[in-house]
């Protein structure tokens, strides 16, 4: 059994395994960027889709802790549910960024699909699922 710190270690570094730093963490930074770019009077959207990536860093760290998972995909795999929504529903919002961050994001969990065991690539849509659905929650609504 690992101690809590070991634990976070590996989930922080995925056991020590640097190509799933380095796909993970580009992931990540990929899916940040665009809603920090986001303009100031898209505040709420940006705070919505701040708190998924709260919520699901917490989310992901518990796994770590009840299923021995590692890693952070499913942290980065929410705000790309979020990313999403945010197209589909703020057009005055869209930006190329965010188009690269749903492509880019989408070649990693196909990369994972293709090269990992399926409870994986269940982890990953559920995450996806699962931020969409947060997000939709917390956002701002559309007035009609």
């Amino acid at each position: 059994m690992n101690t809590p710190l070991q634990t976070i270690t590996d989930g922080l570094t995925y056991a020590g395994e640097v190509k799933h730093i380095i796909i993970n963490y580009l992931a990540l930074l990929i899916t940040v960027a665009p809603i920090t770019m986001l303009p100031a009077k898209a505040l709420k959207i940006k705070q919505a889709a701040y708190l998924v990536l709260f919520i699901m860093a917490v989310f992901q760290v518990v796994l770590w802790f009840v299923v021995a998972a590692t890693g952070i995909s499913v942290t980065w795999c929410a705000l790309s549910g979020a990313i999403v929504l945010i197209v589909a529903r703020y057009r005055e919002y869209r930006q190329p960024l965010l188009f690269v961050a749903i492509a880019a994001t989408l070649i990693a969990i196909i990369y994972y699909a293709l090269t990992l065991p399926i409870e994986t690539t269940i982890a990953h849509a559920a995450a996806v699922v699962l931020g969409a659905g947060l997000f939709w929650v917390f956002a701002p609504k559309r007035r009609k």
